[in-house]
């Protein structure tokens, strides 16, 4: 079984040296074991280290295989650097046009990938640290890096088992209803009476993930019934969507029943790193159809997208309107589980022994959670989205190509930078990623050729 892993793991990835985290994520895998064991779910745990930056659970003939890629926790680990040290946005612009580069080069499109290399190669020193060891930066990385691993077991738990799978589809449904109800409510306040919703009697009862109340502030109203039709279709009808709201909600309290009763993390700020994970991965994915858009639809990407407005295709992809819908979702959860394990009327919170989440209320969780989520869209999500709406959608990375190739001495240090990027990422492209392409005897040749440079 070992050996189809390893081949399926090669056909699929170019893999990279990295260092030896073994021991860290057997600790992991062995808890989720754990777990799944109880159910008579048996797997197979092994990791990679490739730019193909994903956890992934696989059924070889029956057995199921739990795959994660390493890269995955350093991209984590570099957006929570951004976000807890709060960088300028010239951090994500430089490592956007990294991972950008990255899945070009994957697909072959070299001048792509060359442009957001030198891009990133000349910009990185945004992304230094402040020059401290961060332990609520490991914390959070490794929370995010265990979330979406018990988020992939729980897609092997609801394959076998049903009574779980009905359990988690009912808590999907309350979950629709309850956003249904709020919804409503919050599309009937005139905006000049918006000021109410925070008064604490509101907060109290209809605490709200602060993408919806920007909706209802910004959206006329027949604008805001289609999008709210879109989602309330998505809820009820994908079950795709359905399963991965699943999979969060139940990898939610496996990682805080491991990360606090063993590993004694704050519940709070277990709650607030699978929040931001979220994001996150949100941030990657919309990278990932940004740049995939521009492939499949040429230099020129959707000719649909207002120039005005060129962040307009993110609202329209039902994929990233579902990514939406997981950062609410997961909002509520956060808020359920704060409850559960927190509130006044918690019994396991008389058990637990006093710490610094017992003097937390439900209001002050959840102004935390939104005063998180903020800082991600400063610091992250809005650059992200400006970066492949420009960049790809508005031609601007074009331009810088045909800018770099009219100039020669640029040019020169168009190609040379990328073994600088290797040897500074260690993943990174390099001329070596160009040469797997073009073939090392004919390289310089087939260079020129391409480029038209002579």
């Amino acid at each position: 079984m070992e050996d189809i892993i390893s081949a399926y793991i090669l056909s699929t990835r170019k893999q990279y040296k990295s260092g030896d985290l073994s021991s860290m994520y057997s600790k992991l895998f062995k808890y989720i074991d754990l777990s799944l064991k109880k159910l008579n779910v048996e797997c197979i745990y092994t990791t990679s280290f490739s730019k193909h930056r994903a956890c992934e659970n696989i059924e070889f003939n029956g057995k199921n295989c739990l795959v994660y890629d390493q890269y995955l926790g350093q991209t984590f680990n570099m957006f929570n650097r951004i976000l807890l040290e709060d960088k300028p946005t010239d951090a994500i612009f430089s490592y956007a046009h990294k991972l950008m580069g990255e899945y070009f080069n994957r697909y072959n499109y070299i001048r792509e990938a060359a442009a957001c290399g030198v891009l990133y190669s000349e910009t990185r020193k945004a992304l230094l640290s402040d020059g401290y060891v961060d332990d609520k930066r490991r914390r959070y990385t490794f929370i995010q890096e265990f979330f979406v691993m018990a988020h992939e077991a729980y897609h092997m738990i609801l394959r076998e088992s049903e009574d779980i799978r009905a359990e988690g589809m009912y808590n999907i449904d309350v979950y629709a209803n309850r956003r249904r109800e709020r919804t409503s409510i919050l599309s009937q306040i005139p905006r000049e009476e918006w000021n109410s919703l925070h008064t604490d009697e509101y907060r109290e009862k209809w605490l709200t993930d602060e993408e919806l109340e920007k909706e209802a502030r910004d959206y006329d109203q027949d604008s805001q019934n289609e999008v709210e039709e879109r989602i309330n279709n998505l809820l009820e009808n994908d079950e795709n969507l359905r399963e991965e709201l699943c999979c969060d909600y139940y990898a939610a309290s496996m990682v805080i029943n491991i990360c606090h009763f063993v590993f004694k993390i704050d519940i709070c700020e277990i709650l607030e790193a699978i929040y931001i994970a979220t994001y996150h991965l949100r941030s990657l994915r919309i990278l990932e159809i940004g740049c995939s858009n521009y492939i499949e639809n040429g230099k020129l990407g959707n000719s649909n997208v207002d120039s005005k407005n060129p962040n307009q295709f993110i609202v329209e992809s039902e994929e990233t309107l579902s990514l939406i819908i997981r950062s609410q979702a997961m909002l509520q959860r956060a808020l359920d589980l704060f409850d559960f394990y927190l509130g006044e009327n918690s019994i396991i919170k008389t058990l637990m022994p006093t710490n610094s989440d017992r003097d937390v209320d439900k209001v002050k969780f959840h102004d935390d959670l939104m005063s998180s989520q903020q800082l991600h869209y400063k610091t992250i999500h809005d650059t992200v989205e400006q970066v492949i709406g420009n960049g790809l959608y508005n031609g601007m990375l074009e331009k810088e190509i045909v800018r770099r190739e009219q100039n020669q001495v640029e040019f020169k240090r168009f190609l040379s930078s990328l073994s600088e990027l290797e040897s500074a990422t260690n993943i990174g492209l390099s001329a070596l990623a160009v040469d797997n392409f073009f073939g090392a005897a004919a390289l310089e040749e087939q260079k020129l050729k391409f480029y038209n440079f002579n």
